[in-house]
C-alpha cells in the first residue's frame, strides 16, 4: 500500500471488453465497454478505453493506472524456499528464473511476493511474463495519456478484491472468475493465496453451445443471457455438459490441493461473465456438495445490482491495489 492514496484507475483489458474502476472520495465509479469482436487491435483497445474514460468523465489529477495480465501472457508459481530477504531472493532468481517460469531468462521480467514465513522457510509467489508483453501494455497506457503505477495479474487483483469480504480471513476459500475463454481459479487461506490455475473453459464455450442448439449468433446469445425467460430447463440441459467439464477441471485442482497442502475449500465464490447464468451456482453446489456464492463486489459498495454485477471484481481489485 502506498503512503499516499493515489486513487489509481483500475484497468482490466479482457478479450471481449475493457472494465474501468476508480475511487473518488471513497465513492466507486465503474464502467464496462465491449469490443465489437474478441481480441481487437491495439488501436481499438486504446479507442475503447478513451471512450470509457470520457463516459466516466475521468479527470483525476493523479494519472496513474493499475492493470493486469492474464492467460498465457503471464505465469504464476507458488514455491517454498529457504528464508531470505526479498532483495537476496530477487538476485538468486535473476540467475535461476527459467527453473520456475516457462520463459527464457533473457526474455523474462518477473517479481516476487513473500506470502508467508515459517521457521527457516518461506512461501513465495513468483509472477513473470515476457518483456515485449509488458512493453505492449505500457504502450497502451501511454497512448491513453496515463502513467503506469503497477502491472499485476488478474489472480492477485481478485485476491485484493476479496479482502473486502468479511470471510476472507476465516476459512479456506475458492474464487472462480469465469471469463470469456478462461476461468481463473484461486484458493486462499486466511487471506493468503496458495494455489492459482487458469482453466481453458469459459463463457465462449457456453455461448457456442447455445448458438448451435438454438441456431443463433453469439451476439444474440449474449442478449438472451439477460432474459429471465431464457434461463429455462432446456437451456440448463444444453449447458450442463460445459458446466460439467469446468467442474471436473476444478475438482482436479481441489484434489491436488487436498493431497499437496491438506487443504479443502469451505465454499466457492463465482464471478465473471459466465456467472450470469443463474443455474451455474446451483450446478456447482450440487456437484461439489458445499456452498457456492455469487460474488458481487458492487454490493459491498452499496451499489444497486445490475446484469453486469459480476464483471467488475478484477477492475475494482486493481483500483484497490492503487489506494
Amino acid at each position: 500500500m502506498s503512503l499516499f492514496s493515489l486513487n489509481c484507475l483500475g484497468l482490466d483489458i479482457g478479450e471481449f471488453s475493457i472494465k474501468l474502476a476508480f475511487f473518488k472520495k471513497n465513492r466507486l465509479f465503474y464502467l464496462s465497454e465491449r469490443f465489437k469482436t474478441p481480441h481487437p487491435s491495439k488501436k481499438v483497445i486504446v479507442d475503447t478505453i478513451l471512450n470509457g474514460l470520457a463516459k466516466l468523465n475521468y479527470k483525476e489529477k493523479e494519472k496513474f493506472v493499475v492493470t493486469s495480465l492474464k492467460g498465457e501472457a503471464v505465469s504464476l508459481r507458488f514455491v517454498t524456499l529457504p528464508l531470505m530477504s526479498k532483495s537476496k531472493l530477487l538476485n538468486v532468481l535473476r540467475l535461476e528464473i527459467d527453473k520456475y517460469l516457462p520463459f527464457k531468462r533473457e526474455e523474462t521480467i518477473f517479481d516476487v511476493e513473500i506470502l508467508k514465513k515459517e521457521k527457516q522457510k518461506m512461501v513465495v509467489l513468483i509472477a513473470g511474463t515476457k518483456n515485449f508483453i509488458i512493453e505492449e501494455r505500457l504502450s497502451i497506457i501511454k497512448e491513453i495519456g496515463l502513467e503506469p503505477y503497477l502491472i499485476t495479474t488478474d489472480s492477485l487483483a481478485l485476491v485484493e478484491a476479496f479482502k473486502r469480504s468479511e470471510l476472507y480471513k476465516t476459512e479456506t476459500v475458492a474464487l472462480l472468475d469465469v471469463g470469456y475463454s478462461l476461468s481463473k481459479l484461486i484458493l486462499i487461506e486466511k487471506g493468503i493465496p496458495f494455489f492459482s490455475r487458469e482453466i481453458k473453459i469459459g463463457d465462449s464455450q457456453f455461448l457456442a453451445s447455445l448458438c448451435e442448439r438454438f441456431n443463433i449468433d453469439e451476439e444474440r446469445a449474449q442478449e438472451l443471457k439477460k432474459e429471465v425467460a431464457f434461463n429455462s430447463k432446456e437451456v440448463e440441459l444444453v449447458l450442463q455438459r460445459d458446466f460439467k467439464k469446468l467442474a471436473e477441471e476444478i475438482q482436479i485442482c481441489f484434489d491436488y490441493c487436498e493431497y499437496s497442502f491438506k487443504k479443502t475449500p469451505a465454499f466457492l465464490c463465482i464471478s465473471g461473465g459466465g456467472a450470469k447464468f443463474s443455474f451455474l451456482k446451483n450446478f456447482f453446489s450440487q456437484y461439489f456438495n458445499f456452498p457456492v456464492y455469487e460474488w458481487d463486489l458492487l454490493e459491498k459498495f452499496k451499489i444497486q445490482s445490475s446484469h453486469d454485477k459480476f464483471l467488475f471484481n478484477t477492475a475494482i481489485g486493481l483500483a484497490l491495489l492503487g489506494k
